[in-house]
């Protein structure tokens, strides 16, 4: 054969074996594709960041992974300050309002451990009110420390599961002691398991573990009452502590449900609590409102490899990277990747809040590429076994 026609011939070969290749990943995208049952857009959510005026490089960084979100970030600013900041990055989306620093008490001693703990456990609520006043409609808000990380398009995949009308308070990592010390994620904490997110075994799961506390399963709202159940009168049932590290998500329904001067009158008879987190989850289960877990780990026998909110079990996304560029993948590592919706960067790991800002926007940038060399992975497997 001429060696024209043997290169054309080749040619055609190739060209005919990528759109072989094409349309498989377009049938495949397709079976494995349905159709969410609350779509959303990213004009739902919303992003609460609590801070103060000497953490303002992080809210900064921030913006790596919240960029083009509707922001409302609440600091100790002056009135003066938060208006000229609210102008100064209008177009980013972002509005700023006051809290100021919580003063002593008659006997000399902070409420908190930190002055600025009650700014953050108000936050959420501040921040709904500002966004009522400014005709915002959402569905979602995403609220946590000022380090930590959202991984939004993640957090879409689970919330298109939820219903936004329903009052929610969602994450996995919950602080509860039972005998000993303090721990987080806690699997005998207080809390519901939603039904949209988890499959009828999540019962017979968690007995699997021989767990005491086996969490309800709800499509509703989860109530205190409802979450303390399987307690019964074998011990008492008392509410479990979020970490705000790995941040929470609020259904505007709940933000609607609970007034902003019946958690505030809640939040000035609380003392000495360890920090904005403690505060806030005290007064939510005061008013009668429990946590909703995503139910992912709780379903696999609490297996922390599937915590959804600052898992620390496998370290992604940097893990990822290795794991994909040195043969080292697993499924797991594929599931966490493709589900983690947030992640602490510490503040305190790092000299300055400048650092912190740096990395947050170095790992939004690892996580990217991190999705790009799992793309490529799964096209060579299928170009290996076709």
């Amino acid at each position: 054969m001429p060696p024209a026609l043997l290169n054309s011939t080749l040619l055609l070969r190739l060209v005919a074996f990528s759109l072989y290749f094409t349309c498989l990943r377009y049938a495949v995208g397709l079976q494995g594709k349905q159709s969410p049952a609350f779509p959303l857009t990213r004009d739902d959510i919303v992003v609460t960041l609590p801070t103060s005026t000497d953490r303002q490089a992080i809210v900064v960084g921030s913006r790596s992974w919240r960029f083009g979100l509707r922001t409302v970030v609440v600091t100790n600013a002056t009135q003066r300050s938060v208006g000229d900041l609210s102008r100064q990055f209008v177009k980013l989306n972002e509005s700023y309002i006051t809290e100021p620093d919580e003063g002593p008490d008659p006997r000399k001693m902070y409420k908190r451990t930190r002055a600025g703990d009650y700014r953050a456990a108000m936050a959420p609520f501040l921040a709904h009110d500002a966004l009522m006043r400014l005709g915002v409609r959402y569905k979602w808000m995403l609220y946590g420390d000022d380090d930590t990380l959202f991984y939004v398009d993640n957090a879409m995949k689970l919330l298109q599961k939820l219903n936004p009308a329903v009052p929610l308070a969602i994450t996995d990592n919950l602080w509860y002691r039972r005998d000993r010390q303090p721990r987080h994620p806690h699997e005998d904490a207080p809390r519901c398991v939603s039904c949209n997110t988890t499959s009828h075994f999540v019962e017979t799961s968690a007995n699997l573990t021989g767990a005491p506390y086996v969490p309800p399963r709800t499509c509703g709202a989860c109530s205190v009452e409802l979450a303390c159940m399987p307690y019964k009168s074998r011990r008492p049932c008392v509410g479990a502590g979020a970490h705000g590290g790995a941040g929470i998500i609020f259904s505007r329904a709940l933000l609607e449900q609970l007034s902003t001067d019946s958690v505030r009158e809640c939040m000035k008879g609380k003392l000495r609590m360890s920090g904005s987190d403690a505060l806030l989850s005290a007064c939510l289960w005061e008013l009668g409102v429990a946590f909703t877990d995503p139910g992912m780990w709780t379903e696999r026998g609490h297996d922390m490899r599937y915590i959804l909110f600052d898992n620390r079990a496998l370290r992604m996304p940097r893990e990822a990277i290795d794991g994909l560029t040195q043969n080292n993948w697993s499924p797991e590592k594929e599931w966490v990747l493709t589900h983690m919706i947030s992640q602490h960067v510490a503040n305190r790991g790092y000299p300055s809040p400048h650092h912190t800002g740096l990395v947050m926007h170095e790992l939004v940038n690892i996580q990217r590429h991190a999705l790009q060399l799992l793309e490529q992975y799964k096209a060579e497997q299928a170009l290996l076994q076709a």
